[in-house]
């Protein structure tokens, strides 16, 4: 029983005897649950619908921070750069695991950071410079969902992507 195979890109069927160096894709079978269920669930798909919600709540509830109306003694209002800093706190032991997880462990861990950060003060003090530009837009979005509406911020906002693909 011989199987139905298509050629790898780029090959052509010809009169060459199948070699093991020949490469054959086999031919793609349908998802079990159907084409909308297996293109619905793909990663990728999932992580942008992730992406999207992530992104909204965010936006909505910085918003929902800044303008409730707050009794009187309730004390005076979180600083947006607090804010900002312990934002950036919270990512710091996800990053530290996924750098020990390439480094091999705690002593890879160890042993990255001392090549890549301590012994080139050069290249590491190069990233303060986009970490500082990050630093003053995350307070320049406090300040613009302090006073604009959820959706005037969200198009203002995402015209940076389009002014990026556009200018560069």
């Amino acid at each position: 029983a011989t199987s139905r195979r298509r050629p790898a890109a780029g090959m052509m069927r010809s009169s060459i005897p199948s070699t093991a160096a020949t490469a054959f894709i086999p031919e793609r079978k349908p998802h079990p649950g159907g084409w909308l269920w297996g293109e619905m669930f793909k990663l990728r798909n999932v992580v942008l619908v992730l992406l999207v919600a992530q992104t909204t709540s965010i936006v909505l509830l910085m918003r929902y921070s800044r303008t409730v109306v707050r009794p009187l003694d309730a004390g005076p209002m979180y600083l947006a750069s607090a804010a900002v800093f312990l934002a950036e706190v919270a990512k710091l032991p996800c990053c530290l695991y996924m750098v020990a997880r390439v480094g091999g462990g705690c002593r890879g861990f160890v042993e990255l950071l001392q090549s890549e950060v301590l012994n080139q003060p050069g290249e590491t003090l190069k990233c303060a410079v986009p970490a500082l530009a990050y630093t003053v837009q995350g307070n320049l979005l406090f300040a613009a969902l302090s006073n604009l509406d959820p959706p005037t911020y969200q198009i203002t906002y995402q015209t940076k992507t389009l002014f990026m693909a556009v200018f560069s």
